[in-house]
């Protein structure tokens, strides 16, 4: 078997659903040997890096270049925790993008 799609560790190893990995405590950075998409050590891919770089960037030209408004009062802003593995909200957080007048 290759590894990577081993079905001793992954249902449907074959099948592509990249949503398996959304709520699991894998590391993709090489530490984790069940899920190596960019490999490990001295084989790990060289544009990782490149690529969680140019994630950053789009992220800051979004933050640099918009204004962020909500859609609904500070008050009304439900914060509820959904329990997991990780914490996250258990409403999706909306914001209104206004242009930036720099």
């Amino acid at each position: 078997m290759a590894i990577g799609r081993d079905p001793n560790y992954w249902t449907n190893p074959q099948d592509i659903y990249p949503e398996r990995f959304l709520n699991s405590s894998i590391d993709y950075k090489g530490t984790n040997f069940e899920y190596v998409p960019f490999g490990s050590g001295r084989r790990m891919c060289p544009s990782m890096l490149f690529g969680m770089a140019n994630v950053r960037l789009g992220l800051a030209n979004l933050l640099f270049h918009f204004d962020w408004k909500l859609p609904v009062r500070l008050q009304h802003l439900d914060l509820t925790k959904d329990s997991g593995i990780s914490v996250s909200s258990k409403q999706l957080l909306r914001l209104i993008s206004i242009a930036a007048s720099n």
